[in-house]
């Protein structure tokens, strides 16, 4: 090889950028070369590199071929890792050994894998991630590889699965549940629906997932009331641990459903969600997507129309008792009461014709109205409950202070997104907006020295964690509010009020809920944490980029691996079990009945 060349290719040249492997080797070497004067010989001298026979050139021994392959494995996994949420490095290394090392292949791969195409060279993850695999490579030049990534493009696939599809799954379900959350009248959202959301208002029924989450949300409440109304009080939060749970029991229905649908064909669990994720989550589109597949004919090249979608979901869950299936594997507190419901002339008359199954504001209100439905019958105190086992006592002992613990955490960020709106409302002028419910929080986000050590916490923590992430939905203060659709906000907000505090500051703005065929943008904090929080594309808030770039380089003090973030994340969001509102929310005459 060249003079010059031989160790730019070990300090520069590794295989990273828009090109085939090789040439991207010789690109990135030819983009670290030193300043031009430098005399050859200078190189020679260096250990392991040898001159080439007829004494034109430098060759390699292994040691240093070796390490230019490891830096060039690190850097390319480092990106893919670090770009798309949910990739452990191990799924990483598959995906670039089908792309043969090729990283934009690879990154469309993925892309295909997870239904998505809106990758972007100019966005702040991209950004990030860039430097993040120039970091795990110990590549200092990043804004040769900014400029030579942007002429990246896509349109490739792989015919693989990964578990990690179900977490990109669960964030479009959550995704249908934030619009559910600002489509239900705000008023009724924080006296009743907060209750029924999370414990029954699941995403698969005849409409789209998100009217689905509203009709179930609305019915559960309407045909299952709090017995006592002074028990149900007016919150200013929807349970976040309830919330997470309930969108893990959506996706386990919605897999369960689509399996039945398949029958004896053996559709695996993974093939299932992978057919969610090319129907955008729609239960009735993944059927129609399915169908043919199973029919043994082609893929037809348009997507059927409303009124086909709502023919076949009826005609599927009449036939295959879909509604029952899915409410069963999903968990759901009255799956016969509801499969019942859904198959109901009440139902087929809320929607007729059926030119959209998607409901209008004024048609969520027209379902309030309509379900009307009788109480059901009162129940006595179930014989269980007379002679209670010391378990059993020991647990109820437990509820007073799992609500007080609620009721703080609702308090605490309510008012520190409140303050966080009122700054923005002052920083803009206006105008004045009213606050509706949190509807996701994380209150353990550092500042971008890292957690701070410190007793505040004791004895629960020694780290002191500076912000919170906070999604909220809050409406403008003007006569035709009751109209619009409240906007989704994202405040970060400062946790404490110590001197040492003083310079930290608020951040507050509208965001929106990314389209269903977009990668989202990373928030370390969040991802760990196993919370879905919208955050700003700009990425102007801690835990974005310098969070994953110390992860890249092993220097973070909460973590080192990127597998960890990736499994604790899953942790949170695959826990089935009892969480903090279960107390809040809990009937035992009705919960041991039905």
């Amino acid at each position: 090889m060249p003079a010059l060349l031989a160790p730019a290719i070990v300090d520069g040249g590794f295989c990273f950028g828009p090109l085939d492997a090789v040439s991207n080797i010789i690109a990135n070497a030819v983009r670290h070369l030193p300043p031009s004067g430098a005399h050859v010989e200078e190189f020679g001298m260096r250990e392991g590199f040898t001159k080439d026979g007829d004494g034109e050139g430098f060759g390699m021994s292994h040691p240093f071929a070796n390490e230019a392959v490891q830096r060039s494995i690190k850097a390319l996994v480092g990106f893919l890792a670090f770009y798309f949420r949910y990739l452990p490095t191990l799924e990483a290394q598959h995906y670039l050994f089908a792309a043969k090392g090729d990283l934009l292949a690879a990154v469309h791969l993925v892309e295909a894998e997870r239904c998505t195409g809106a990758f972007d060279v100019g966005s702040h993850t991209t950004k990030t991630a860039l430097r993040c695999a120039a970091g795990a490579a110990g590549h200092a030049d990043l804004d040769s590889l900014v400029t030579a990534m942007r002429s990246l493009s896509d349109e490739r696939t792989l015919e693989r699965c990964t578990k990690s599809l179900e977490r990109v799954l669960l964030d479009k379900i959550h995704g249908f549940y934030l619009e559910a959350l600002a489509l239900l009248p705000q008023d009724q959202l924080r006296r009743r629906y907060h209750r029924s959301v999370v414990m029954a208002g699941h995403c698969y029924g005849p409409l789209d997932p998100v009217s689905n989450i509203v009709l179930n949300t609305i019915w559960y409440d309407a045909a299952f009331p709090v017995p006592n109304k002074k028990q149900q009080p007016e919150l200013d939060m929807v349970g976040r641990w309830a919330l997470i749970r309930a969108e893990r029991r959506c996706l386990v229905g919605l897999v369960a459903g689509l399996r039945a649908f398949a029958g004896d064909h053996g559709l695996s669990e993974v093939a299932a969600i992978r057919c969610l994720l090319r129907a955008n989550g729609d239960f009735a589109t993944a059927m129609s997507v399915l169908q043919p597949a199973l029919l043994g004919h082609r893929q037809p090249t348009t997507m059927p129309s409303e009124s086909e979608l709502h023919r076949l979901m009826a005609a599927m869950a009449q036939r295959l008792e879909l509604y029952r299936v899915m409410a069963v594997a999903a968990q759901h507190p009255s799956p016969d009461r509801l499969h019942e419901f859904l198959l109901s002339d009440r139902v087929c008359a809320l929607r007729t014709p059926w030119e959209s199954r998607r409901f209008s504001r004024e048609d969520v209100r027209s379902v309030i109205r309509s379900l009307d439905l009788e109480p059901p019958p009162p129940l006595g105190m179930p014989s269980e409950l007379l002679r209670l086992t010391t378990q059993a006592q020991n647990t109820i002992k437990l509820f007073p202070d799992a609500k007080k613990r609620f009721c703080a955490d609702m308090s605490s960020f309510h008012r520190k997104a409140k303050a966080a709106l009122d700054d923005y409302v002052l920083q803009n002028m206006g105008p004045e907006y009213v606050m509706h419910v949190v509807c996701g929080a994380n209150e353990m986000v550092a500042d971008r020295d890292g957690p701070e050590y410190s007793s505040i916490n004791w004895p629960l923590s020694f780290n002191k964690l500076h912000y919170s992430h906070i999604n909220f939905l809050a409406s403008p203060v003007c006569s035709s509010a009751a109209d619009m659709s409240p906007t989704l906000f994202f405040a970060e907000c400062v946790n404490y009020n110590e001197e040492s505090d003083r310079d930290r500051k608020n951040i507050c703005c509208p965001v929106v809920v990314p389209p269903t065929n977009a990668e989202r943008v990373r928030c370390f904090y969040c991802e760990y944490n196993g919370m879905s929080i919208i955050h700003p594309v700009d990425g102007n808030y801690h835990g974005c980029d310098i969070d994953f770039e110390k992860l890249a380089r092993q220097q973070h003090k909460m973590n080192n691996s990127i597998e960890s973030v990736f499994n604790r994340g899953n942790y949170v969001t695959n826990s089935n079990g009892p969480v903090q509102e279960d107390y809040f929310y809990f009937d035992h005459a009705r919960e041991l009945s039905v």
